[in-house]
């Protein structure tokens, strides 16, 4: 099998994600670079046992047209394909839906997709860096996880996506010009994909051809090619939406989870849930603060703030987007939610991180079916592709247990408040991950 990675990447952004995500693959890709000139384009020969990573950048909720025409002249021939929409943490909308459309149209068997947050194009005070180093790691993973799939079965459902259809109309412009810092080297028209730049004219741009792209801008080494003022009404209109951090997604397709019988009460014949375990998407937050709310609602131990905890947690440094997983019924309601944040063991003379389960939560007319489980073993699961070590909680001191949680008194380990003892455990997600570690649990802010 082979690993091919095809990329539409005019500022550069589009092109980190896609080799974060292959690093976690660990085999060398075969690379396409369709942001070239026509001419330049090599169509690679694929076969059906490879696998393909396809990464293309959102421009207002879209693929770039250009982007998709060039994707479309290599056959998929049946092989595997992950699908990888890079936005600039504002929404990517359609984008990551039309290039499953498009993959699949082609003969590709589309088993995963992947939403990343880079630098935004225009506005690059939004996600400036990104993909950033916890990025970087983050995506990794993602690709580990795709190699695991792929390499375990060859039956794939298919993916249901974020997006509409038909698709949100897309649009271009703003056309970059350059100013008179202009040198007339050339780079600019030499990198331009689309061929807008004229050769007798290299200040100017066709705006028949542009698809703003901004390769011009990122690639002149005067900085005269720009966009003028529409640069700081663009960034302005973006506030509100582009303010706060937006988190990378992995889509797959889940496996349909049996459940273990949790009480001896119940009856083998009973019919078991039917349970998707997959990451928080856009639009999931108001449903997941209501659900925790529900599930805390009668617990005599809860002080009833649990869905504020986990509002606040959302907006903090210490989120993390791929360990921010529900559970979702057969209907496609979302019956359990669990969250794994970032936090330290902390001693006189070493700061170990670690991770904080809060909370975990199902519905009411859901508990009991062993979805709590699910939730915490497809946690663990995600946490250590993620190279976490360990994790620790307060909970039930008889439930935790089963899934490898003890008493984190006996790592040496300490919690920051009155607890009974049993009830603050910890566990290793990696070997001896907490080896050595002494300290008291460090937690944000925002736990307050």
């Amino acid at each position: 099998m082979k690993i091919h990675q095809i990329t539409f990447s005019p500022t550069g952004g589009t092109r980190r994600v896609c080799e974060y995500i292959c690093e976690g693959i660990d085999k060398k890709p075969v690379v396409t670079d369709l942001c070239v000139k026509e001419g330049q384009i090599r169509v690679p020969d694929i076969h059906e046992e490879d696998l393909v990573i396809i990464a293309m950048p959102v421009y207002a909720g879209r693929v770039p047209a250009l982007a998709v025409k060039r994707l479309k002249r290599i056959p998929g021939n049946h092989a595997k394909c992950a699908v990888v929409a890079v936005y600039g943490n504002r929404a990517y909308d359609d984008a990551l839906l039309e290039m499953q459309d498009v993959a699949t149209e082609m003969g590709f068997r589309v088993v995963a997709a992947v939403s990343a947050v880079a630098e935004h194009s225009i506005a690059r005070v939004y996600a400036a860096g990104r993909p950033d180093a916890e990025d970087r790691k983050e995506l990794a993973a993602f690709g580990a996880a795709i190699i695991n799939k792929v390499e375990g079965t060859d039956e794939y459902e298919p993916l249901s996506l974020p997006g509409n259809r038909p698709y949100r109309a897309g649009n271009i412009g703003p056309f970059p010009t350059a100013d008179e810092r202009c040198t007339g080297c050339g780079t600019c028209r030499e990198l331009c994909p689309a061929d807008a730049i004229p050769a007798d004219n290299l200040r100017s741009v066709n705006k028949e051809a542009c698809i703003s792209c901004m390769r011009c801008l990122s690639v002149c080494p005067t900085k005269a090619r720009n966009i003028g003022q529409v640069e700081m009404m663009v960034t302005e209109k973006l506030k509100a939406l582009c303010a706060t951090r937006k988190g990378n997604e992995l889509f797959e397709r889940a496996l349909r989870l049996g459940v273990e019988e949790t009480q001896s009460t119940q009856k083998e014949s009973e019919m078991k849930p039917d349970i998707t375990i997959r990451q928080e998407r856009q639009g999931d937050l108001p449903v997941i603060l209501d659900l925790v709310e529900k599930a805390f609602a009668n617990v005599e131990e809860s002080d009833h703030q649990e869905q504020y905890l986990v509002e606040r947690l959302h907006g903090s440094e210490t989120f993390i987007p791929g360990l921010s997983l529900v559970a979702v019924n057969g209907e496609g309601i979302i019956v359990g939610y669990i969250l794994l944040t970032k936090v330290e063991i902390v001693s006189a003379d070493s700061a170990t991180v670690s991770l904080a389960v809060a909370p975990l939560a199902v519905l009411p007319d859901w508990q009991n079916n062993g979805i709590g489980g699910m939730l915490i073993e497809e946690a663990h699961k995600r946490a250590r592709a993620m190279g976490y070590g360990s994790a620790v909680l307060l909970g039930h001191k008889d439930y935790y247990p089963r899934f490898g949680y003890r008493k984190a008194i006996g790592y040496g380990i300490r919690f920051p408040f009155d607890a009974p003892q049993e009830c603050c455990m910890a566990v290793e997600l990696l070997p001896d991950a907490l080896s050595g570690v002494t300290g008291t649990v460090r937690y944000p802010e925002c736990f307050q």
